[in-house]
């Protein structure tokens, strides 16, 4: 088996280190490497059922009926190391969801031997017209990717990325054999139109509700009018008037300075203002003075009031 460069990098622990960045230094180094290999002897047909081969049979199944390229072994590396402890079902459409999204971000309309992105992976307004992440563009609720490029997410810890693994659910109620054919004539496999259908449907991708008790994560899953995504719009909100030049609210500012940019983290704390023995340097969240919050959402102050002036 040819050895995978991502591999090492892409293997999540349950410990503090940054695997989002992890995961969007490997995605910034296909993007720069992978146009010319990415569609080396490679059709859709191929790359369905290289992931329904890994899927059913194993990687090295896959990889001994097909060259993998640069893409693919990314897909591999974080299947191996993130989505291998998720349900089959869960794995092969997390794989597909990948490849997909590498296609099109190389590609762009170039790829005529391939299907069109599901309608909710299309670019928003926000990831057109502000600058991110690229490992942003894979997750496939817009609203979240919306929400990580307004909050300016830079950090999630191995422990939050193996909470999102283990949490994550693809609805499928029928066998696992029922996601694809088999074509003797061609020795492949391709997708069921069944699983097409599921696979193009946003609400079949889901969060398990226990998430909301191991991670603070779960906008992935909040309704806009609960409180914690009430409370995210707020800090969309206000870094957006600070950077416009707005007043900045009363309270302590020791934290507010100009040309300020700091490294913001997806961690258990929403509110802590500085980086602490768990994260790197220049990891940083938000809080915001409780008096600010009273004035502009009164009706959010009781909820989120931790009684020492701040909102947490």
């Amino acid at each position: 088996m040819a050895l995978c460069p991502f591999s090492a990098a892409l293997k999540c622990a349950d410990g503090p280190k940054n695997y989002f960045r992890n995961l969007n230094t490997a995605v910034e180094f296909i993007q720069a490497n992978g146009r010319s290999t990415i569609f080396a002897g490679q059709d859709e047909a191929v790359d369905d059922d290289i992931a329904i081969r890994a899927v059913l049979h194993g990687w090295r199944a896959a990889e001994e009926k097909h060259d993998l390229d640069l893409a693919w072994q990314f897909s591999r590396a974080v299947d191996q190391g993130l989505y291998s402890r998720c349900d089959p079902v869960v794995r092969l459409a997390s794989i597909r969801s990948i490849r997909t999204s590498v296609v099109h971000k190389l590609q762009g309309n170039n790829t005529s031997k391939r299907r069109n992105q599901p309608g909710f992976m299309k670019p928003t307004e926000v990831q057109q017209t502000v600058k991110h992440p690229s490992i942003v563009d894979f997750f496939v609720w817009p609203q979240v990717r919306d929400w990580l490029i307004n909050a300016r997410i830079t950090f999630v810890s191995e422990h939050e990325s193996s909470a999102f693994a283990d949490h994550l659910r693809f609805n499928w109620p029928y066998e696992l054999r029922d996601v694809c054919r088999g074509h003797r004539e061609t020795g492949l496999y391709s997708f069921s139109e069944g699983f097409d259908r599921a696979f193009n449907d946003l609400s079949n991708w889901t969060i398990a509700s226990e998430f909301y008790g191991v991670s603070s994560m779960s906008p992935l899953v909040l309704q806009p009018d609960c409180p914690i995504m009430q409370r995210l719009e707020i800090q969309r909100q206000l870094r957006a008037s600070q950077e416009a030049g707005m007043v900045v609210p009363l309270g302590d500012q020791s934290q507010v300075q100009e040309g300020n940019d700091p490294e913001v983290h997806w961690s258990s704390s929403l509110v802590r203002l500085d980086g602490n023995a768990d994260h790197e340097p220049g990891d940083t969240d938000f809080s915001f003075p409780a008096a600010f919050i009273s004035s502009q959402w009164p009706e959010l102050t009781d909820i989120m009031d931790n009684g020492n002036g701040w909102v947490t």
